[in-house]
């Protein structure tokens, strides 16, 4: 079973609200982490369920081989290169933000050694997609935080 760490996903969803006021751009900026989190990005896939005559047959604009699913759009080879700079830059960030709160952590090879770093899609490990969707593991939350 996959263990999350629901107390930081949430956190993470609610991004920098420090009050209780709300605003429009807070608004549209917690609707997408919902969106990206819940897999409703739109996706032809996504649009063929509400307009099926009109994008029956049509598959990926960038490979054209697959269907364009949520985790195909991560996945796609056409997107190779712009996915593993995203995740590139990602992992760069969290060592520079972890090093800055937290200088005792020693064990990189463990922090690269995480399933989260892989772009493809498996339902039994956490890979990057799931990340992407704002998915905490508590692999990363337990080795951020020894």
């Amino acid at each position: 079973m996959l263990e999350v760490n629901w107390t930081s996903t949430f956190s993470c969803l609610n991004c920098d609200i420090n009050n209780n006021e709300t605003s429009v751009s807070s608004s549209k900026m917690k609707a997408q982490k919902v969106h990206l989190l819940i897999e409703e990005i739109p996706t032809i896939e996504q649009m063929k369920k509400s307009l099926l005559d009109l994008y029956d047959g049509w598959m990926c604009p960038i490979c054209g081989l697959h269907d364009e699913t949520f985790n195909h759009v991560w996945t796609c080879s056409g997107h190779y290169d712009i996915i593993h700079n995203i995740r590139d830059k990602t992992v760069n960030h969290l060592l520079t933000w972890t090093l800055e709160y937290n200088d005792n952590i020693q064990d990189f090879n463990a922090f690269m050694a995480l399933d989260i770093w892989d772009i493809s899609y498996d339902p039994n490990v956490f890979t990057f997609i799931d990340l992407i969707k704002g998915i905490i593991p508590m692999s990363l939350s337990d080795l951020l935080s020894s």
